[in-house]
């Protein structure tokens, strides 16, 4: 009965902090497609650039917002945290990169559609590094 009840309570838990994970990722999924329509189609700089500076500048705001407010900044120093941080971010820049290139470029998608794939589908891997390797 205890061990259930402990793993209802993590259960509840695990939902909470990934519901505001999600919260967090849906607002950095919006500063994503404004910069990237900024440079992409406004500015017109290369599709693999204007991913990199949307990634940039959603991965601010997602570091910051995911420290304090989803996994309470967790027991790591600033520098390893921003060092590991930084790791699966580019992870996941290579990975978004490779599946627009891959259903925008040969495909036929649409750009904008091929970039949302790519974020479907770092979501889950960002979401357990993050937890358990990141802000631990």
């Amino acid at each position: 009965m205890f061990a259930r009840t402990i793993v209802i309570i993590s259960n509840k838990l695990l939902c909470y902090d990934f519901t505001k994970f999600l919260l967090i990722g849906g607002i950095s999924f919006i500063i994503y497609y404004i910069v990237l329509w900024l440079f992409y189609d406004v500015i017109k700089i290369i599709y693999f650039f204007a991913i990199a500076y949307s990634c940039i500048a959603s991965n601010l705001f997602h570091y910051s917002a995911n420290k304090k407010f989803t996994f309470r900044g967790g027991d790591l120093d600033f520098k390893s945290n921003i060092i590991r941080y930084i790791v699966i971010a580019i992870v996941n820049l290579f990975l978004q990169i490779i599946i627009v290139t891959f259903s925008y470029k040969f495909i036929g998608l649409n750009f904008y559609l091929s970039n949302f794939i790519g974020i479907f589908f770092t979501i889950f891997s960002g979401y357990y590094f993050y937890k358990k390797w990141v802000f631990v």
